[in-house]
């Protein structure tokens, strides 16, 4: 195989490789679902509890609101940094195509640059020839 090949394989490899990595260890599987007749008893427990003691209730809404308020800061967070990796790609690209288009011109010009050297040399050539 020729070094250039060599190469590529080389880096498609790595990057094809670049996506897997090992489970998690802290990652446990979730539990079981609770039956449906057990659900019923748990909910009916907690009804009565929060019935029976406002400041209890009283609490417990104040945790899930509390709950909600951060998940929804994380969501934005999250929408932000992912908006961010949105305009990385697209700028990075953009990079890219410039970058190509540059080696382009610059490749033009050295192949200008050529054909005019060959032109000069065959002028010379047919030159000497005639002579």
């Amino acid at each position: 195989m020729t070094k250039p090949l060599v190469s590529v394989v080389v880096l498609g490899a790595v990057l094809a490789l670049a996506g897997l990595r090992p489970a998690r260890a802290d990652m446990a599987a979730p539990p079981p679902p609770i039956p449906a007749a057990q659900a019923a008893a748990l909910r009916q427990t907690c009804t009565d509890a929060m019935n029976a003691d406002t400041t209890f209730a009283n609490d417990i809404i104040r945790q899930v609101n509390e709950e909600t308020a951060l998940k929804r800061i994380h969501a934005g967070d999250k929408i932000a940094k992912d908006e961010r990796q949105v305009i990385l790609a697209y700028a990075a690209m953009w990079i890219a195509a410039v970058g190509f288009l540059v080696f382009l011109w610059w490749r033009q010009r050295g192949l200008e640059k050529q054909i005019a050297q060959l032109e000069q040399d065959l002028a010379a050539a047919t030159k000497a020839a005639t002579t």
